[in-house]
């Protein structure tokens, strides 16, 4: 799509096509990161804590978690931001920006494992992934456009009763769950309820992201 609007030479359509997908990646990504964060630890301990894998390597992995989970905001940019690039027939500025990052990231990494242990490698990773979209998105500015970022915002901030609502549910829904069902299930159910409510609220909220997905 971004191939055919640039080849037409239709940048504003371009700049709106991209907007609109980084709204849309929002809209997903978000209660993905919500809910990465909030029951990180029911996640551990549901997949891992088996045999050998303590309640200790529970804690230690859900941190690990946690830090993804704000990584995944940014990783999932990139990939609108990149394939902008990509069409324009640029694909050496993202390569050489992810060169850049990776040489960061090989430099800080053992520095960073060896003052915070493992979720030290987490942050080290999170660390590359928002210096790669950050750089990306500057390029983007300069020599694509601006991507709308007011409208972005405003989309998130349509969407913070439902990242809201959908936390505070699985939050305090874990503990009676975990009690009264196996924990799979039990994280299975927190992760559902969780779900509907945001797309629930959201469209109770009259996200524009929400009419759109529900078309997909």
């Amino acid at each position: 799509r971004f191939s055919e609007l640039h080849t037409a030479g239709e940048r504003t359509h371009f700049l709106h096509e991209a907007n609109a997908a980084v709204r849309t990646m929002l809209y997903l990504m978000l209660p993905a990161a919500v809910g990465m964060r909030v029951l990180a630890g029911p996640l551990t301990q549901a997949l891992f804590m088996h045999g050998a894998f303590t309640a200790a390597d529970a804690l230690g992995t859900s941190q690990v978690l946690q830090v993804y989970a704000v990584m995944l905001l940014f990783s999932s940019l990139s990939r609108v931001t990149a394939p902008a690039f990509y069409a324009l027939k640029n694909t050496w500025l993202p390569a050489s920006v992810a060169f850049f990052v990776l040489v960061i990231y090989i430099l800080a990494g053992p520095w960073m494992v060896d003052h915070y242990g493992l979720p030290g490698l987490a942050r080290a990773t999170a660390t590359a992934a928002i210096m790669n979209i950050v750089l990306l998105q500057i390029f983007f500015h300069f020599l694509i456009g601006p991507l709308g970022y007011p409208r972005i915002f405003a989309s998130i901030f349509r969407l913070l009763p439902a990242l809201t609502i959908m936390g505070v549910f699985c939050h305090f829904a874990w503990p009676p769950l975990s009690q009264s069902l196996p924990r799979a299930l039990a994280l299975l159910v927190a992760v559902a309820g969780g779900a509907a409510i945001y797309f629930l609220v959201s469209a109770l909220c009259r996200s524009p992201e929400a009419e759109q997905v529900r078309k997909l």
